[in-house]
């Protein structure tokens, strides 16, 4: 094993015993944590001692079928000691994040189930909170409640416990911005997005969102060079990563980088509204009157009742020259 370790930076070890006992052989396979030396997991085989060579072709392939599984568990129990000891919480909070992600209303409260029961797992467990909030700031933000001030208020209530529980990672302080945002109270949630980065200056998140801040308050300009720091950092990142970077160049009046960028945001999903109303007012500003008629249709069919003005009631943006233009951009569609 010392030997091995010292050639390879592996984070995982194979290793195992043979034991010949009378006329049979017993294998033990244990799979351990190279940092800490913890046997994540083990396995003992007996078999009849016949052909060794049979053995080792019976055996060899399936213990290789075994282990990504078994990596794959140690590698979630890892990334899950950070914020909770409850495994279980810590999965229901994974597919909370990812039905989260997909930006609609059945999305939406299929996560709300997943971040509660996470809760109910582990009271203590901050990023379920946070998760929580996130889906009501969702509800607001897309109207998908009769009770937007209410659901604002939850979130904002939400966020704050989850920091209250744990102040000293980066995700609770994004999220306390992200619903300050949704307030349209920018430099509050630029000072959360600062503490973020502080406690990890690596955190695309925090760039992303930041630039996204700085966008909302009129300062496009500065949000390039921020969610290009997100993206080097993420090099993997989803939709919502190039809508922000498409809707900053949109306001400069960059509209090839702009388009580059939105068309991006549509192909990695199709179905977000927001991505769509940049699109169409970007057609509009280049002057592509079928292609922004194809994209107002789009718009309707996502949401068959659309008013623009009524979609920046509960938008974050607060620089009136920026919501003018859009609104200018998006009537000749009758938007």
């Amino acid at each position: 094993r010392s030997e091995v370790s010292g050639r390879a930076e592996s984070r995982y070890l194979v290793s195992g015993t043979v034991q010949r006992l009378d006329e049979r052989l017993r294998v033990h396979v244990f799979l351990v944590e190279q940092a800490t030396g913890r046997q994540l997991w083990s396995e003992r085989f007996d078999r009849p001692l016949t052909d060794l060579f049979a053995i080792q072709d019976e055996l060899g392939p399936k213990i290789v079928r075994m282990l990504p599984a078994k990596v794959s568990e140690a590698e979630l129990r890892r990334m899950a000691q950070r914020h909770t000891r409850n495994l279980q919480a810590y999965e229901h909070f994974q597919r909370g994040q990812a039905a989260l992600l997909v930006r609609q209303k059945s999305g939406n409260e299929t996560a709300r189930q997943m971040f509660r029961r996470a809760i109910d797992l582990d009271k203590t467990f901050a990023r379920a909170y946070s998760g929580l909030a996130l889906t009501y700031a969702a509800d607001y933000r897309n109207r998908w409640t009769a009770d937007a001030a209410g659901a604002l208020e939850r979130a904002f209530e939400l966020a704050r416990t989850a920091n209250e529980i744990n102040p000293d990672i980066p995700e609770t302080y994004w999220t306390l911005a992200y619903v300050h945002a949704q307030r349209r109270e920018h430099q509050q949630a630029l000072k959360h997005l600062e503490r973020s980065l502080t406690l990890y200056p690596s955190f695309a998140d925090g760039y992303a969102l930041m630039a996204s801040v700085k966008t909302f308050a009129g300062q496009p300009a500065a949000s390039i060079p921020l969610m290009r720091t997100a993206m080097r950092l993420n090099p993997t990142s989803g939709y919502l990563y190039f809508l922000v970077l498409g809707r900053a160049y949109f306001f400069l009046g960059n509209l090839e980088q702009a388009r580059l960028n939105l068309e991006e945001a549509s192909k990695r999903n199709p179905e977000y509204l927001e991505t769509h109303v940049y699109l169409a007012a970007l057609e509009v500003a280049s002057g592509g009157t079928p292609s922004a008629g194809w994209e107002a249709d789009q718009i309707r069919a996502l949401e068959p009742a659309f008013s623009a003005k009524r979609w920046l009631d509960n938008y974050p943006m607060t620089d009136n020259s920026q919501k003018t233009k859009l609104l200018q951009a998006l009537d000749p569609l009758g938007l």
